[in-house]
């Protein structure tokens, strides 16, 4: 998965808040490293792994086409939605969630859930604290 730093919000400890690019999407999130480090990396095209701090809802999405993948912003508050599709199920609450743009792999846990979907099922998740991790950090 890529991103595109647009801009440092501010430093954070680690991490800096920063506003990105991911696909045709822009993110207010966290990028990890420090203001120097990601300062070099405006605008370029950087390679990630993705984290995030907690799962606060889940839906299905009926009859979900993968093109409609993605990760945005959620209005009104600090989290993101994250839609895909269940790609495998590990230990019957670890979900691997596969988002088509992107393209990435977002493993899931989902003790706090009411949803329990299935192997091809479309899904929504918003999530609180998501972080990108550039592999170059």
């Amino acid at each position: 998965m890529s991103i595109y730093i647009k801009s440092i919000i501010r430093p954070e400890g680690d991490k800096c808040f920063c506003q990105v690019n991911h696909e045709e999407n822009t993110l207010n999130c966290f990028v990890y490293g420090n203001e120097e480090q990601l300062l070099h990396q405006l605008s370029e095209e950087i390679q990630v792994e993705i984290g995030f701090d907690n799962v606060i809802a889940a839906e299905a999405i009926l009859e979900f086409n993968d093109s409609k993948s993605s990760i945005t912003q959620s209005v009104g508050e600090l989290a993101h939605n994250i839609k895909g599709r269940v790609h495998s199920i590990i230990k019957d609450e670890i979900y691997d969630i596969y988002i088509q743009n992107g393209p990435e792999f977002i493993c899931i846990t989902s003790n706090e859930w009411k949803l329990k979907p299935n192997i091809g099922d479309g899904v929504l998740v918003k999530i609180t604290g998501l972080c990108f991790y550039p592999s170059n950090i």
